[in-house]
């Protein structure tokens, strides 16, 4: 099941991703995310609590956020990641594209 839910404030907005963003949910998270796909124009804040797993799909829209946030000047942070969330960061190089909080 997935879980995203997404809350602005005056310097951030925050992304709460939640359950098993697999694959076949890819189109799913996509439309729940378009709002940070396009223009970002503020630091974005994405929290892992409570993320069960994530596909490589997924991490490719994750990527189209930094890039975004990047081109407006902003960040985007990732927190409370998982040691098996971790591990996807990780063997495919976003831990290192990521600010952690």
């Amino acid at each position: 099941m997935v879980r995203i839910s997404i809350r602005e404030d005056e310097v951030k907005q925050v992304v709460m991703l939640g359950g098993f963003l697999d694959t076949p949910s890819t189109p799913e998270v996509e439309k729940a995310l378009t709002p940070l796909l396009g223009s970002v124009g503020k630091d974005v804040v994405i929290d892992c609590i409570e993320l069960d797993y994530i596909a490589s799909s997924v991490l490719r829209l994750l990527l189209g956020i930094l890039k975004n946030a990047k081109k407006g000047g902003h960040h985007v942070y990732i927190k409370n990641i998982e040691s098996n969330i971790r591990e996807a960061f990780q063997l495919t190089g976003f831990l290192k594209l990521f600010e952690q909080l």
